[in-house]
Protein backbone atom coordinates (compact mmCIF):
# COMPACT_ATOMS: atom_id res chain seq x y z
CA UNK A 1 0.00 0.00 0.00
CA UNK A 2 1.36 3.61 -0.48
CA UNK A 3 1.86 6.14 2.19
CA UNK A 4 -0.99 9.15 1.04
CA UNK A 5 1.34 11.40 3.25
CA UNK A 6 4.49 10.78 2.12
CA UNK A 7 6.95 13.99 1.20
CA UNK A 8 8.64 13.99 -1.64
CA UNK A 9 12.46 14.32 -1.87
CA UNK A 10 12.53 17.64 -2.96
CA UNK A 11 10.03 19.42 -0.30
CA UNK A 12 12.27 17.50 2.28
CA UNK A 13 15.14 19.14 1.00
CA UNK A 14 13.40 22.31 1.10
CA UNK A 15 12.44 21.54 4.69
CA UNK A 16 15.88 20.47 6.14
CA UNK A 17 17.38 23.54 4.56
CA UNK A 18 14.93 25.68 6.41
CA UNK A 19 16.24 23.86 9.44
CA UNK A 20 19.83 24.78 8.95
CA UNK A 21 19.43 28.10 8.20
CA UNK A 22 17.71 28.21 11.76
CA UNK A 23 21.10 26.42 12.58
CA UNK A 24 23.22 29.40 11.02
CA UNK A 25 21.41 31.62 12.53
CA UNK A 26 21.76 30.18 15.91
CA UNK A 27 25.20 29.96 15.45
CA UNK A 28 25.40 33.37 14.23
CA UNK A 29 24.03 34.26 18.09
CA UNK A 30 26.40 32.38 19.31
CA UNK A 31 29.80 33.67 17.42
CA UNK A 32 27.78 37.15 18.56
CA UNK A 33 27.75 36.19 22.47
CA UNK A 34 31.48 35.57 22.31
CA UNK A 35 32.67 38.36 20.64
CA UNK A 36 30.55 40.57 23.46
CA UNK A 37 32.52 38.67 26.07
CA UNK A 38 35.31 40.98 25.31
CA UNK A 39 33.34 44.19 25.99
CA UNK A 40 31.39 43.58 29.15
CA UNK A 41 32.39 42.05 32.69
CA UNK A 42 32.34 38.78 34.09
CA UNK A 43 28.84 38.78 35.36
CA UNK A 44 27.41 39.14 31.89
CA UNK A 45 30.21 37.31 30.52
CA UNK A 46 28.48 34.60 32.60
CA UNK A 47 24.92 34.84 30.73
CA UNK A 48 26.96 35.01 27.71
CA UNK A 49 28.29 31.97 28.09
CA UNK A 50 24.65 30.35 29.05
CA UNK A 51 23.81 32.31 25.68
CA UNK A 52 26.58 30.04 23.91
CA UNK A 53 26.18 26.75 25.60
CA UNK A 54 22.14 26.63 24.54
CA UNK A 55 23.07 28.06 21.06
CA UNK A 56 25.28 25.52 20.61
CA UNK A 57 22.97 22.54 21.87
CA UNK A 58 20.01 24.05 19.57
CA UNK A 59 22.37 23.55 17.08
CA UNK A 60 23.13 19.84 17.71
CA UNK A 61 19.50 19.35 18.28
CA UNK A 62 18.98 20.91 14.43
CA UNK A 63 21.54 19.48 12.75
CA UNK A 64 22.07 16.20 14.50
CA UNK A 65 18.47 14.54 13.06
CA UNK A 66 19.05 16.02 9.42
CA UNK A 67 22.45 14.13 9.02
CA UNK A 68 21.03 11.07 10.42
CA UNK A 69 18.43 11.29 8.03
CA UNK A 70 20.76 11.73 4.91
CA UNK A 71 22.65 8.98 5.68
CA UNK A 72 19.89 6.16 7.25
CA UNK A 73 16.98 7.11 5.50
CA UNK A 74 17.34 8.98 2.23
CA UNK A 75 16.52 6.54 -1.03
CA UNK A 76 19.50 6.50 -3.10
CA UNK A 77 16.50 7.11 -6.13
CA UNK A 78 15.66 10.38 -4.42
CA UNK A 79 19.69 11.98 -4.26
CA UNK A 80 19.61 13.59 -7.10
CA UNK A 81 16.20 15.34 -6.18
CA UNK A 82 17.19 15.76 -2.40
CA UNK A 83 20.51 17.39 -3.88
CA UNK A 84 19.23 19.23 -6.62
CA UNK A 85 19.80 23.42 -6.69
CA UNK A 86 16.23 23.93 -8.91
CA UNK A 87 13.80 25.03 -7.12
CA UNK A 88 12.58 28.14 -4.91
CA UNK A 89 14.70 27.01 -2.05
CA UNK A 90 17.14 26.32 -3.14
CA UNK A 91 17.50 29.57 -5.39
CA UNK A 92 17.12 32.11 -2.35
CA UNK A 93 20.17 29.84 -0.71
CA UNK A 94 22.14 30.90 -3.11
CA UNK A 95 21.05 34.48 -3.21
CA UNK A 96 21.37 34.67 0.60
CA UNK A 97 25.11 33.28 -0.04
CA UNK A 98 25.78 36.33 -2.38
CA UNK A 99 24.37 39.33 -0.21
CA UNK A 100 26.06 37.16 3.19
CA UNK A 101 29.49 37.33 1.10
CA UNK A 102 29.34 41.10 -0.08
CA UNK A 103 27.79 41.80 3.55
CA UNK A 104 31.21 40.51 4.70
CA UNK A 105 33.08 41.84 2.37
CA UNK A 106 31.92 45.67 2.99
CA UNK A 107 32.37 44.65 7.09
CA UNK A 108 35.99 43.57 6.69
CA UNK A 109 36.45 46.85 4.36
CA UNK A 110 35.17 48.81 6.69
CA UNK A 111 36.99 47.29 10.07
CA UNK A 112 40.31 47.74 8.69
CA UNK A 113 39.85 51.22 8.35
CA UNK A 114 38.47 51.29 12.08
CA UNK A 115 40.93 48.99 13.73
CA UNK A 116 44.40 51.07 12.65
CA UNK A 117 42.88 54.00 15.75
CA UNK A 118 39.95 53.40 17.95
CA UNK A 119 39.59 49.59 18.12
CA UNK A 120 43.70 49.09 18.50
CA UNK A 121 43.11 47.49 22.28
CA UNK A 122 40.98 44.79 21.42
CA UNK A 123 41.97 41.42 20.92
CA UNK A 124 42.04 39.75 17.17
CA UNK A 125 39.46 36.76 18.25
CA UNK A 126 37.36 39.71 18.73
CA UNK A 127 36.95 41.06 15.10
CA UNK A 128 36.75 37.27 13.84
CA UNK A 129 33.89 36.41 16.18
CA UNK A 130 32.10 39.53 14.93
CA UNK A 131 32.93 39.30 11.28
CA UNK A 132 31.59 35.62 11.67
CA UNK A 133 28.56 36.65 13.55
CA UNK A 134 27.51 38.94 10.66
CA UNK A 135 28.50 36.56 8.09
CA UNK A 136 26.04 34.30 9.44
CA UNK A 137 23.69 36.52 10.51
CA UNK A 138 23.71 37.85 6.78
CA UNK A 139 23.45 34.25 5.21
CA UNK A 140 20.26 33.52 7.59
CA UNK A 141 18.63 36.44 7.63
CA UNK A 142 18.38 37.29 3.82
CA UNK A 143 17.46 33.36 3.46
CA UNK A 144 14.33 34.26 5.90
CA UNK A 145 13.51 37.37 4.27
CA UNK A 146 13.19 35.81 0.63
CA UNK A 147 11.59 32.74 2.13
CA UNK A 148 8.94 35.27 3.68
CA UNK A 149 5.11 34.43 3.03
CA UNK A 150 3.46 37.54 2.04
CA UNK A 151 0.02 36.85 3.78
CA UNK A 152 -1.08 39.94 1.91
CA UNK A 153 -0.88 37.68 -1.89
CA UNK A 154 -1.26 34.18 -0.82
CA UNK A 155 -1.92 32.02 -3.46
CA UNK A 156 -3.88 29.48 -1.41
CA UNK A 157 -6.31 32.78 -0.42
CA UNK A 158 -6.89 33.81 -3.87
CA UNK A 159 -7.91 30.03 -5.09
CA UNK A 160 -10.52 30.09 -1.69
CA UNK A 161 -12.24 33.61 -3.18
CA UNK A 162 -13.11 32.20 -6.75
CA UNK A 163 -14.56 29.30 -5.29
Amino acid sequence: MIEKNKTSAAELADHHRRLLLLAVLAVSVKYAASAAQHLVGATTGRYLDAVEIGMALLVIAIVLPIVLWKILRLPRGDRHLYFSLDGFVAQSLIRAHKVSWATTFILLALLETMTENALADIPPVFFLQLVLAVMLAALGGTFFFLNRVDVDNDPADESDERR
